[in-house]
């Protein structure tokens, strides 16, 4: 939200954080923090849903690496049975869903 002041301000873990336009932030979320689906969830309380293109999927150790693209890429870590009963794939659209107290923000 916009102050008067062309200033913006989130709320994270009930600490208001003020932010500058233009400013830098560094947000952290870990792999395992996210969920994929392949469409918009309604009536969730995974608030945050952030659409992006996945752009590629990495097998490892009965897991999947999911590479999305919501602006900047981020790995979404699934297990690999999810990545195959989804048939989550490259060039797909996908929704990072998570919870805004999985955020670290610098």
């Amino acid at each position: 939200m916009l102050d008067k002041t062309g200033n913006s301000s989130f709320i994270f873990n009930t600490i208001v954080k003020e932010v500058a336009i233009n400013q830098e932030l560094k947000v952290l979320i870990k792999p395992e923090s996210i969920a994929l689906s392949k469409e918009p969830v309604q009536n969730i309380s995974l608030r945050n849903q952030v659409e992006g293109i996945m752009k590629d999927v990495f097998l490892k150790d009965g897991l999947a690496f999911c590479v999305v693209d919501v602006g900047e890429n981020i790995i979404v870590e699934v297990t690999e049975a999810s990545q195959k009963s989804m048939c989550l794939e490259k060039g797909q659209r996908v929704y990072c869903l998570f919870k805004s107290a999985s955020l670290k923000i610098y």
